[in-house]
């Protein structure tokens, strides 16, 4: 994610009047926080419908119900133990069926523990922050769910190889690897260098070349067309289940590695 913007400084020469001075800061900062909350809120609001549509997946393959709210819907530590169930294979703990603060608690830190047990990890996320419905650290403790049961299984090859554990970095380097030959991509992180949906095409073009021209894709003006083009193929073609809307970016790229078809057809050396 990016940094805080700076602060945008207001120089006044007015004849010494202070006050109209600090009055014009005052206004400017002020906008610019309402400017940086209404991003921060866009952002937040494109995670949690990008890690729900991931959850709801999980949870469908066995026959669980899905989420309505993300941040609502894991306050109990049911679903959060129903999803650890799914991706273990297997029943973890006894649920507390009862509905107080505290039967809460308990299912939350059972959920905890077993992300303890499995060395995900949890930074600065407790059991309260959970049943309190905190929305970034319930963003943060998906990620990292998402990061060590589909990341870190599936690359864990790649990154005993390598003696890395940072999988974003791993990642992030497979990524490059496979989109070098495309000269108007360059991916530096997971948010800004995907804005132009040209690095999803890149990525599908280097293992599937036969499913569309890329001098016909650079033709596309608007990156929401690029990017529901790189959607369509995968879904239609690679068997890469569409999990967000083209203003999200991570899961997919994970699923691009994940694919049976993409890693039979390569020969990475990162």
């Amino acid at each position: 994610m990016n940094g805080l913007p700076t602060n945008p400084h207001v120089l006044l020469v007015s004849c010494g009047k202070t006050a109209g001075s600090e009055y014009a800061k005052s206004s400017v900062t002020k906008k610019h926080n309402r400017t940086y909350g209404i991003q921060l809120y866009e952002r937040e609001d494109v995670q949690k419908k990008t890690f729900t549509k991931w959850v709801n997946s999980q949870l469908v393959k066995t026959g669980k119900k899905p989420v309505d709210d993300l941040f609502s819907d894991l306050c109990d530590g049911r679903k959060l133990l129903e999803l650890l169930e799914g991706l273990a294979g297997r029943e973890l703990v006894r649920l507390e069926r009862g509905f107080t603060r505290v039967h809460s608690f308990n299912n939350v830190n059972r959920a905890l523990q077993i992300l303890q047990k499995n060395n995900v990890e949890l930074v600065n996320i407790g059991a309260a922050d959970i049943v309190d419905g905190n929305h970034k650290l319930i963003l943060g403790l998906i990620w990292s769910i998402i990061l060590h049961w589909q990341v870190k299984d599936v690359m864990k090859d790649v990154m005993a190889g390598l003696q890395q554990t940072n999988s974003e970095k791993i990642l992030l380097s497979w990524v490059r690897q496979n989109t070098r030959q495309y000269p108007q991509v360059n991916v530096v992180n997971f948010s800004s260098s995907w804005n132009d949906g040209l690095a999803f095409n890149a990525l599908i073009h280097s293992h599937r070349p036969e499913l569309f021209e890329w001098s016909s894709l650079e033709k596309k003006v608007s990156a929401i067309d690029r990017l529901e083009h790189a959607f369509n193929k995968a879904e239609q073609h690679l068997g890469i289940e569409r999990l967000l809307d083209p203003e999200g970016k991570r899961p997919t790229v994970i699923e691009f590695y994940h694919c049976d078809k993409c890693r039979r057809a390569e020969n990475v050396e990162i």
